[in-house]
């Protein structure tokens, strides 16, 4: 069982009619054969935000990843307080500011961090295919960009909301 700890803003409205933000922690169970999943089970549990400080303490890597590792380092109270604000940003808004664009950049650096094992695994399969089914090797894969490349420079993210732009 894996689990992560997540917001959520429901479509469901409070008492003074705006969306209820929730903080989750969303589990997952597995059950495979070699490389097959059969099942998969996933399931949500509301908690709150002192539950989510302690996984934070305890467990940081699986508290809203990529935006933890952009620079979020808010608590559950502060997190539930912003969130219906929050939910109207877009990458579109974020494109409008620097530190938007800083934020996006960085996010899609982390991104890439974690899909290079898997794009590298993939190649190196369609390889073996290759070769496996008579064909030549295919052509060298050319290096992957470094996170400077990515990122376009070094920026220092604070996470400041008020400077990500506005909202739709």
């Amino acid at each position: 069982t894996y689990s992560s700890y997540e917001l959520m803003v429901t479509g469901i409205f409070n008492d003074s009619g705006r969306k209820e933000p929730v903080l989750v922690k969303h589990s997952f169970k597995c059950q495979a054969i070699g490389r097959n999943f059969t099942r998969v089970d996933m399931w949500f549990e509301a908690v709150t935000p002192e539950e989510f400080d302690n996984a934070l303490i305890k467990h940081p890597e699986q508290c809203r990843g990529l935006l933890r590792s952009a620079g979020d380092s808010r608590s559950g109270a502060e997190i539930l307080e912003a969130a219906v604000e929050e939910s109207h940003f877009t990458i579109q808004g974020l494109t409008r500011s620097v530190h938007g664009r800083a934020l996006l950049n960085s996010i899609e650096q982390k991104i890439h961090e974690k899909a290079m094992p898997l794009i590298d695994e993939a190649a190196e399969a369609l390889e073996k295919l290759s070769l496996a089914m008579g064909g030549g090797t295919s052509k060298p894969k050319p290096p992957a960009p470094s996170p400077e490349e990515l990122v376009g420079g070094d920026f220092d993210l604070q996470w400041d909301p008020e400077d990500l732009g506005p909202g739709p």
